[in-house]
């Protein structure tokens, strides 16, 4: 309910409107009540045709009207609606895709898709007939009135009908506020359980994890459908008891009117029209309260939106170098997870010069992705400095530094899209000229060329329809296209055989004549043999990090080791 009073104050002009409409069509409603008190009270006694046919042709013009006004309020709603539904999905994915990565990595898929979501749940409650009937509710006083001028006990029955129906619908709503908020817990489990079957389907079969996975959706489906049931049947329960509310009323209305008759106070036209004007009055609460759980959906989708927005984000706005060297310096570098006790590493002071090449090794969980994602600016240090070319990387703006960078994760994922697309995502302005450099250095023709489709084959989930040694390639060929001067670089050869890892130390090398700075994360012999300074994550606390020897140097120490043993 808040967020559509947003919708009204942030739009004054179509709000202004819309009461005004909302104003004729109640006045119009009243047409068929005063339409039956006529003809009661006038043709019935007279029994003159001509009144009847004015009466009846006077009413149908009044319901055509009130159709056009019904219609010209629904474009309203829409014109009010529609642009600012369009914003919020925009923001709430923007903020999905821009949220800091060490944030994100704290909300699971199911609480992201149900963020996502959230925005449909809103949708729904600014649809035309939702905002319709909250405009109507102030506007049954007018039936009130005019029931109050016609009788004031009859109004007086119609209003405590009123009063009763709506302090229902309040109960039930907020006795159904847990119950939809547990609904929207469990929804994030079950999308959580879906995601795994989709993602990770040929694990399941190939671990025969088929019954863990279906007793976990069994489950969790199971929960969903007992606490939909549950507010299923209370929201039953409160219409019957609406609909109980009616008929007291149009018992109370006939039973006291027919009084009011009886002593000629009243007449049996009035009578008849009390009761229509009193359905009319009850009809908005009556529609209000089946969309109270809809209402309900929405409030918890928006503070779940608000929240997940209000998440740090990415930098878009900083500093930028007009040129980059290349050098990195890492300064007192130390990173510690959220909720962890230990550092991972700590205290790194190491220099990269432009042109020069760090190989980074260590054991599994040592911290080298790790140290990778905060080159790459997807993670901040927990203390320390990352400086390029002297300047603090937090103070850099994201999309510029990343530009500079050619990064080629360990585990490389593609979006839906052609090669085409995928490559030059980081550099959509890429030339055709770079972007055929780009595929030879990459190794990339000879597969392109033996494809029907070529740069406009489609890329579907993350790349698995494609070979390890092909996802590797345009990893690389997708890191290269940015041309920037720094290249970062996680087990690059990991899974590759030889003609693969020949066509990586190619590329590589070309890179290194060019003046590339590289940070390689590798145990790969073939690139330690060209590191320039060797940073090992295995000595903790503190990494050790050291130049290397020339290699005839570290030769003739292996010889002599060789000839002692």
């Amino acid at each position: 309910m808040n967020e559509l009073f947003k919708r009204f104050s942030s739009h004054p002009k179509i709000t202004a409107q819309l009461v005004i409409s909302t104003f004729v069509i109640a006045l119009l409603g009243l047409a068929t009540s005063l339409f039956v008190i006529q003809v009661l009270n006038r043709y019935i006694s007279s029994g003159i045709d001509s009144t009847l046919s004015t009466l009846a042709i006077g009413t149908l013009i009044a319901i055509g009207f009130e159709l056009l006004f019904r219609s010209l309020r629904r474009r309203l709603i829409l014109s009010q609606n529609t642009d600012d539904n369009d914003k919020l999905s925009k923001a709430a994915f923007s903020s999905l895709l821009q949220t800091q990565q060490s944030a994100l990595d704290q909300v699971s898929f199911g609480q992201r898709h149900e963020v996502l979501r959230g925005v449909d749940a809103i949708r729904a409650i600014t649809m035309p007939q939702n905002v319709a009937a909250v405009l109507d509710l102030p506007f049954a006083l007018l039936f009130v009135f005019v029931l109050w001028l016609l009788s004031p006990a009859l109004a007086l029955i119609a209003i405590i009908a009123m009063l009763v129906s709506l302090l229902m619908a309040i109960i039930v709503q907020k006795s159904g506020k847990s119950g939809v908020k547990k609904v929207q817990e469990v929804a994030a489990e079950r999308a959580g359980v879906l995601g795994s079957a989709v993602s990770a389907a040929e694990t399941i079969r190939a671990f025969n994890g088929f019954e863990f996975l279906s007793n976990a959706w069994v489950k969790s489906d199971s929960i969903m459908d007992r606490l939909r049931g549950k507010l299923q049947l209370s929201r039953d329960n409160l219409q019957s008891k609406i609909g109980m509310v009616t008929s007291l009323q149009t018992v109370g209305i006939i039973t006291v009117g027919a009084i009011q008759t009886v002593n000629g106070d009243l007449s049996v036209g009035a009578m008849i029209g009390a009761n229509i004007l009193a359905g009319r009055a009850l009809m908005p609460i009556t529609r209000l309260s089946q969309m109270g759980e809809s209402f309900a959906t929405a409030k918890q989708a928006g503070d779940l939106l608000r929240g997940f927005m209000q998440l740090p984000v990415e930098r878009v706005q900083g500093s930028g170098l007009k040129k980059y060297s290349g050098r990195i310096d890492l300064q007192n570098l130390s990173f510690i997870y959220p909720n962890s006790t230990v550092q991972l590493f700590e205290s790194i002071n190491l220099t990269l010069e432009s042109g020069k090449t760090l190989a980074v090794i260590g054991p599994n969980g040592s911290g080298k992705s790790t140290l990778v994602r905060l080159l790459v600016g997807l993670l901040e240090p927990s203390k320390g400095q990352i400086l390029i070319d002297n300047l603090d990387l937090r103070q850099m703006a994201l999309p510029w530094w990343r530009m500079q960078c050619s990064y080629i994760p360990q585990e490389p994922i593609f979006l839906t899209g052609t090669i085409q697309d995928n490559i030059s995502l980081a550099n959509p302005d890429i030339t055709l000229e770079r972007l055929n450099e780009v595929i030879r250095i990459s190794g990339l023709r000879s597969f392109l060329d033996s494809s029907q489709d070529g740069l406009s084959m489609v890329i579907r989930e993350g790349g698995k329809n494609l070979a390890l040694g092909i996802r590797r390639r345009l990893a690389l060929a997708r890191a290269l296209a940015t041309e920037g001067r720094l290249l970062i670089a996680d087990e690059p050869t990991e899974g590759l055989d030889m003609e693969g890892r020949r066509a990586v130390y190619v590329a590589f090398q070309e890179l290194h004549k060019k003046g590339v700075s590289m940070v390689i994360i590798s145990h790969d012999q073939d690139f330690l043999k060209f590191a320039d300074v060797m940073l090992d994550l295995g000595v903790k606390p503190v990494p050790r990090v050291q130049k290397k020897q020339p290699i005839n140097t570290v030769a003739k120490q292996t010889d002599t080791g060789e000839r002692k043993h």
